[in-house]
């Protein structure tokens, strides 16, 4: 799972330098692709700077029922200990409290990497950092793995593919699950 930085998604709103390379992540995530969470903290901070920015409410209520649309997000609500823990990464790594509620939320959630386009995150070590335009080309880079797709074989084609120990440990092991009468 992935951890998706307010920035993100306010690159495409705005309209700034990096929209393209935001919007094209950000439709992974929309078609189920990937799968990512953003904190309730980020999504209303998007909201704020929205509404700074001349957005009208009604604006800013599209923008909130279209993540519902979003396929691979989950939204994440900080718990106070979640606050509590955000300021000790503050002092740690040197963030202000937003960066480090973001971070605390994704590490919260078991995130592998944070997509972010905010160079303060650069010198944490508590979790990979990348910018949506990095993710994309790793993403392109992985090459499908054909031993993957085996794992994925039904029960009657395992019976042929297995050594005949194998096979008879996995029929043992089946027979054990089945159900006994009670006494």
């Amino acid at each position: 799972m992935i951890a998706i930085d307010a920035n993100v998604f306010l690159e495409v709103i705005l309209g700034q330098e990096r929209k393209d390379e935001c919007k094209e992540f950000l439709k992974k995530i929309q078609s189920g692709q990937v799968r990512a969470i953003i904190s309730g903290f980020n999504i209303s901070s998007i909201a704020l700077v929205m509404r700074r920015k001349g957005s009208s409410m009604e604006d800013i209520g599209l923008f909130l029922r279209s993540l519902a649309r979003y396929e691979g997000l989950w939204k994440y609500p900080p718990m106070f200990i979640d606050q509590v823990k955000a300021m000790e990464l503050a002092a740690l790594h040197k963030l202000d409290f937003d960066d480090a509620l973001t971070l605390r939320c994704a590490l919260a959630t078991d995130c592998y990497i944070l997509i972010t386009l905010d160079a303060d995150f650069d010198a944490v070590n508590a979790i990979n950092v990348s910018t949506p335009g990095e993710f994309l080309k790793s993403l392109s880079l992985k090459k499908p793995d054909p031993q993957a797709a085996w794992g994925r074989v039904l029960d009657w084609q395992t019976s042929r593919t297995l050594p005949k120990e194998a096979r008879q440990k996995a029929k043992g092991f089946k027979e054990s699950l089945k159900m006994r009468p009670l006494r």
